[in-house]
This record gives C-alpha cells, structure tokens and sequence, in this order.
C-alpha cells in the first residue's frame, strides 16, 4: 500500500475516531434524555462549523461547554486534515499527468537528440543535445 493511501485511510479513521468521541462525550455529558442521534447531529455540525444552534443544551452544563470547545478545536483540525490529504492526493495526480504528458510530447518531437532528465525542486526539466 504506497504512502499516500495510507495517509487517505489515517485521515478518515482520525475523522471517525474523533466523531465517535464527540458523540459519546455528548451523550454522557448531555445526560440520559440524549439520544445516540442526537449526539452523532451535533458532534458533526460543530466540527462542520455549520452553526444550526445547539440540539444538546450546553448553557447550565459547564462541563459539556469546556468539552465542546476541545471538540471543536479537535475536529476542526482533523477535518482540515482530511480535506488537504484529500485535495493533495487528487490535486497531485491531476499534475502528474499533466506534466508526465507534456514531457512525454516533447520527447517524442525531438529527434536525434541526446535526452536527459532531471529533477530540480519539483520541477522536472528536458535538455537534449544532438
């Protein structure tokens, strides 16, 4: 399984790892009258950010207020995680076969010519000499 694969299966394991945190910690902080669903709602709209209010009241539970603000800042991190492995997985391969392309073209114009490639600092650059 190459690298980036496994960052892809870190990064939604770490999402649903923590949403099930959030959720149990809701339940049992927001007391029997909580449901599972209910508790699942707001853990993802809090690392959402979406903001619909709070379906678990938190105004007389200080306990539940310091739990969500950890939640928040543990969730709003995970999924930023998760957003940037996602868009450098399909952002780089968009890339890749661009440039491989490219490259591929130019060397298949050129004739008797000397070819050599060379990678500087991500760029990869064609020189040939006949």
């Amino acid at each position: 399984m190459n690298l980036r694969r496994r960052f892809n299966i870190l990064a939604l394991l770490m999402l649903v790892a923590v949403v099930l945190v959030a959720a149990n910690g809701y339940q049992y902080l927001g007391g029997p009258s909580v449901t599972f669903l209910d508790a699942i709602y707001m853990a993802v709209i809090t690392f959402a950010t979406i903001g619909y209010g709070e379906v678990i009241d938190t105004s007389h539970n200080p306990a539940l207020r310091i739990f969500n603000m950890v939640m928040i800042l543990f969730g709003i991190g995970i999924m930023l995680y998760v957003f940037s492995v996602s868009t450098a997985v399909c952002g780089g391969r968009r890339l890749r076969d661009l440039l491989g392309s490219k490259i591929h073209k130019e060397i298949q114009r050129m004739k008797n010519h000397f070819h050599c490639l060379r990678r500087r600092r991500n760029r990869t650059t064609l020189s040939g000499t006949s």
